[in-house]
């Protein structure tokens, strides 16, 4: 079904105004429109640059949100993707302070897009491991796709 009329609108503010939206409302903007399946891209577009701009800003639920947010509409944003890897593996954020939830959200989200991230997924396999027994069903069968779906050998 196409997103409800009010999406629309929403999106035409999205677009003006993303760029002062807090990480917190970027990631729940880019979920509700995942959520209702409107890949607009004037608001994906906007968000990414939301996102890419305050990086260090966002804490893990909220990158995984919009990685999760992205792949599951489908807008391909190689610059967003390969920012928040090396945020989530490289930079201060570190990939220890993800859930297993987060983790399994952000392996899945990356498989999902087909953004290959080689180090991520290698900094998420060993995080994950030790953290099964953490995951709800849900959790574990993404984490589970996302690994085959990779082709990733961690």
């Amino acid at each position: 079904p196409p997103p409800p009329p009010i999406f629309r609108a929403l999106a035409r503010v999205v677009e003006r105004r993303a760029r002062l939206f807090p990480p917190p409302t970027v990631a729940r903007t880019a979920w509700a429109f995942a959520t209702v399946g409107d890949p607009s891209p004037e608001v994906f577009t906007a968000l990414s640059q939301a996102t890419v701009g305050q990086l260090r800003d966002f804490n893990p639920q909220e990158l995984a949100t919009v990685a999760w947010a992205y792949a599951s509409v489908g807008r391909p944003s190689p610059l967003m993707f390969t920012e928040l890897a090396a945020r989530s593996v490289g930079g201060e954020l570190g990939i220890d302070s993800f859930s297993m939830q987060g983790l399994a959200m952000l392996a899945h989200a990356f498989a999902k897009a087909r953004h290959r991230s080689p180090p991520l997924f290698k900094a998420i396999a060993p995080r994950m491991a030790a953290r099964m027994g953490e995951g709800s069903p849900q959790a574990i069968t993404m984490a589970v796709w996302a690994f085959a779906t990779a082709g990733v050998s961690a």
